[in-house]
């Protein structure tokens, strides 16, 4: 087996990190999800269906970063969709508690990581492919020149 490339190891560290801010985001929403009752049936509706969907990125944020940390095949299409859903639930979290500014370093969190994921030689690496042209980026040509032999 290859070596795992440190950027792959920050991402799957990144991954798992996602999973705590996502659990501490669901407990909280579903916890407090009544106290937004009084102010409208939407809001606590809202709230708790945020709630749900950060539930499920906790869930498949531990799930995708020990995918990454393997290096398994399918974790770079889930890795993509995790982060993607974080954006979109923390967008709904920004709305909901009127914080806007919250919702600033996330995103460019997660636009960091979707241009790393695209790297044809971080895409090569989760998907296990031997793209010849992401190939040949990475690794060095093991040619020897040699000079003729005279004839005798």
């Amino acid at each position: 087996m290859t070596k795992r490339s440190f950027g792959v190891t920050v991402l799957a560290f990144s991954t798992i990190m996602v999973a705590l801010c996502s659990q501490y985001a669901a407990l909280s929403l579903l916890v407090t999800g009544s106290v937004f009752a009084p102010s409208g049936q939407l809001a606590a509706y809202l709230t708790i269906i945020t709630g749900a969907v950060f539930t499920g990125v906790t869930a498949a944020s531990y799930v995708v970063g020990v995918a990454l940390w393997l290096r398994k095949s399918w974790a770079w299409g889930w890795a993509m969709g995790i982060y993607l859903t974080f954006f979109v639930a923390n967008a709904f979290l920004s709305v909901l508690v009127g914080n806007f500014w919250s919702s600033i370093l996330p995103t460019i969190g997660v636009a960091a990581v979707v241009v790393y994921l695209n790297r044809p030689q971080v895409r090569a690496e989760l998907r296990g492919s031997t793209d010849s042209a992401s190939a040949s980026a990475t690794t060095p040509i093991r040619e020897r020149l040699e000079a003729p032999k005279p004839a005798h």
